[in-house]
């Protein structure tokens, strides 16, 4: 008979789900071999090449490089993050007005080579800027916010930083979540209520541990910076395209970085049961397409196999069982409450007060293209609608 930890160890290795860091890969990501070093220089010194608007100038002369010769999945996950960066910072030099025709073939060949075959968007996402742009700074020491920093640099100063690292540290966060979820699906398939109850009220904990670690973005982030130098480069170009030179002449459409990508919130809502409106279901669905898509696959399993919300239903007598479930959801509530109070802080008030810069259609809307503060609030409404019975404890 399979027992809880051989359950949870067999998902974790059928999904590349590590037991210690979840869905990030920054550890274990291989260097690229030498023909790859000039690029890696230039990613290096992006923020720099960004602020005195010279990346494009050192791109231009560069030859194409192949990419053919990369097959282990996380080099082409390296090689990924490089030409998306990139390509990223070349399109948003010189903001709106200043987007160039088509992305030059030093970049997009490369970028849409290891895309198709690492199976991920021709555009920097959540997949790169978190899940492997960091290195740890002590190998001594586990990785932690402040044992952390980027591997490559977008723009802005460290404080600008400071947004991807806390992201990293929700995803660490969430690591317990993970293995707390597949316990609890583990006993529930076994009618094993009071050890539900328990393992219930545990990951309504690390929900908390999560929201607390999501909110120090407060700490070092700088509103004004944020929004007027990293957010415009987490933009997409979803809605005219661009040609991705010696791949395709017509426009690709392609989605920017979104919160939606991530894994580890989306796989929280499939255990609970908490299921959005069409069009926003539609768009969480969309996102999905921008994470590995071996991850993508556990957020699909999840959302078949999962019967948390329904097994609950079936024992709402257990007063006990309904408050642990409840708790899980109102804290899903919470993060998304403190998701809106920072969406405001970010992008509202800075928008508000904004006299015109070079990114002006990106105001009051999410990079992942969609109107923020009214999207954020629907999914939150339809959170706190899965709360079974009163909610009251």
């Amino acid at each position: 008979m399979e027992t809880e930890q051989d359950y949870i160890s067999r998902i974790f290795d059928q999904y590349m789900i590590s037991d210690t860091y979840g869905f990030l890969h920054g550890l274990d990501l291989p260097e690229l071999p030498e023909k790859f070093r000039v690029f890696q220089n230039i990613a290096r010194n992006l923020s720099t090449l960004l602020e005195k608007h010279q990346l494009r100038s050192v791109i231009d002369p560069m030859p194409v490089v192949s990419t053919a010769d990369l097959t282990d999945y996380l080099t082409m996950r390296h090689a990924h993050l490089v030409f998306a960066l990139l390509t990223r910072g070349y399109i948003w030099q010189d903001g709106e007005d200043g987007v160039p025709p088509c992305i030059p073939e030093q970049l997009a060949v490369p970028l849409m080579d290891v895309s198709k075959r690492a199976e991920i968007q021709p555009v920097i996402c959540h997949t790169d800027m978190v899940l492997t742009n960091y290195i740890v700074v002590d190998p001594a020491k586990p990785l932690a916010l402040g044992n952390m920093k980027l591997r490559y640099r977008l723009s802005g100063d460290e404080s600008c930083d400071w947004f991807f690292l806390v992201t990293v540290g929700v995803e660490l966060e969430a690591v317990d979540a993970l293995s707390t979820i597949l316990k609890c699906q583990y006993c529930i398939e076994r009618g094993m209520t009071e050890r539900v109850v328990s393992l219930l009220t545990e990951l309504s904990h690390i929900i908390e541990r999560i929201r607390l670690c999501f909110v120090r973005m407060h700490e070092q982030l700088d509103a004004t910076m944020f929004y007027d130098v990293v957010r415009p480069y987490l933009n997409g170009w979803h809605e005219k395209g661009m040609i991705y030179a010696g791949v395709s002449d017509e426009p690709i459409k392609v989605y920017g970085g979104s919160a939606a990508q991530c894994s580890s919130i989306q796989a929280l809502d499939m255990f609970l049961g908490i299921h959005h409106e069409p069009d926003k279901r539609a768009f969480l669905l969309k996102m999905r397409e921008y994470m590995p898509p071996i991850h993508s696959q556990f957020l699909e399993m999840l959302e078949v196999s999962s019967e948390t919300k329904s097994f609950v239903q079936r024992h709402q007598e257990d007063k006990s069982l309904c408050k642990a479930y409840n708790s899980c959801v109102q804290g899903m509530v919470a993060i998304r409450s403190s998701h809106i109070q920072m969406v405001v802080k970010y992008v509202t008030i800075p928008a508000a007060k904004s006299r015109g810069n070079n990114y002006n259609t990106l105001k009051n809307q999410g990079t992942g293209g969609q109107n923020l503060v009214p999207f954020l609030k629907n999914i939150r409404s339809t959170t706190q609608s899965t709360v079974i019975g009163s909610g009251e404890e």
